[in-house]
């Protein structure tokens, strides 16, 4: 695995102990953190299933990317562990400096963390669960926008909206990205999406290992993958008339390269965080070790 970038802001150093939490599901992202030594544990406080580990060069925390962060799952030291603890203030910054196609692909990025979160927990509970209302799929890019807004003057907006429907809501509001309609028959053809997309309205079949699952609204695939030149982790096909937002991969990896370094680092350690996200779930619920 390439390690992450550094980022160019002021960093505390933060030692943990073995077992020892660096944040709980639900609260507010004041931090992000890169480790430095050791590994982490993501894991569901409700179930205790663990999502995830992760280790040296790992950016954990990524909610707080975003003026409205939660932290979706908790952390815990696995063994000793060493952090870079970044200031939030100062790298969202960084961020908002960066183009809206920079910002919208980071909170992609984000969105397929969340929906092979939200693949894992499904296939573990054997049930469908939707990741975003039906409601939210109607709505405009300049109804997103204004609905962020008012989400953004909440004092804990993930009362009313669990942090999967933030982050679509997010994406939604972007301008950058074009909507695409697919019907069955032609899914599979040359008119099907070559590019990484989110799911709008519809359904598709995503095949994962020997196991399958049927995905709608909100779902992001492709993007860490195209990021980082691999191969998508899941084959798909389309089980009703299909809409997607199309992320513009090739722009985004072209801007990368020539991108703040920081910023870099943030998109391919993320990506990076998936595909390792992906091989931990993998072995667990689908190659059932």
């Amino acid at each position: 695995m390439t390690e992450m970038q550094p980022i160019r802001a002021p960093a505390s150093i933060t030692n943990y102990a073995d077992d020892e939490i660096l944040f709980h599901k639900g609260e507010e992202a004041r931090d992000i953190f890169i480790i430095e030594e050791g590994q982490v544990d993501i894991f569901d406080p409700a179930t205790g299933r663990i999502m995830s580990s992760l280790g040296r060069g790992h950016l954990i925390g990524e909610q707080a990317l975003f003026q409205i962060g939660v932290r979706v799952a908790s952390a815990r030291a696995k063994g000793n562990l060493r952090c870079q603890q970044l200031p939030l203030g100062i790298v969202r910054k960084i961020i908002s400096s960066e183009p809206d196609l920079i910002q919208t692909g980071i909170e992609g990025l984000c969105l397929q963390l969340a929906t092979l979160n939200h693949f894992g927990a499904t296939l573990q509970a054997e049930e469908s669960k939707a990741m975003v209302r039906p409601s939210l799929g109607s709505l405009s890019s300049q109804q997103a926008q204004a609905l962020l807004k008012v989400l953004v003057k909440q004092v804990d907006p993930v009362d009313s909206c669990p942090p999967e429907e933030l982050l679509y809501i997010k994406v939604l509001a972007s301008p950058i990205l074009r909507t695409m309609f697919f019907s069955e028959v032609d899914w599979n053809s040359s008119k099907a999406p070559e590019q990484p997309f989110m799911i709008l309205d519809g359904e598709l079949g995503a095949t994962w290992g020997s196991r399958s699952i049927r995905v709608a609204r909100g779902a992001v695939f492709g993007l860490a993958e195209s990021i980082l030149g691999r191969p998508q982790f899941m084959t798909s096909r389309a089980l009703s008339a299909f809409s997607a937002r199309v992320f513009p991969a090739t722009q985004m990896v072209t801007y990368l390269s020539k991108s703040n370094v920081g910023v870099a680092g943030i998109c391919r350690g993320l990506a990076l965080k998936i595909v390792d996200a992906y091989a931990d779930q993998q072995e667990v619920l689908v190659n059932g070790n």
